[in-house]
């Protein structure tokens, strides 16, 4: 798995970013360091804080296509 950082600091942007996340097939856990959920779930997105910038954690094989679609969310 490989790491990029992202910020999905309103309702608008988790919505996108989760329909992109399901749309790439690509297996993706998202968290804050400790505490890590599935990508594909806004429910579980939304319990953690995400008023700060999130861990996402993207299964090797679809990382670089994947980084692509939902670059405007990666932040360094």
């Amino acid at each position: 798995m490989k790491n990029v950082r992202v910020l999905l600091n309103n309702v608008e942007k988790v919505k996108d970013f989760v329909d992109l996340i399901e749309k790439s097939g690509a297996m993706c856990e998202i968290g804050d360091g400790n505490y890590f959920v599935d990508a594909r779930s806004i429910i579980g997105i939304f319990s953690l804080d995400t008023s700060k910038p999130l861990d996402l954690k993207i299964d090797g094989n679809s990382f670089d296509t994947l980084v692509e679609k939902i670059n405007k969310y990666v932040v360094n």
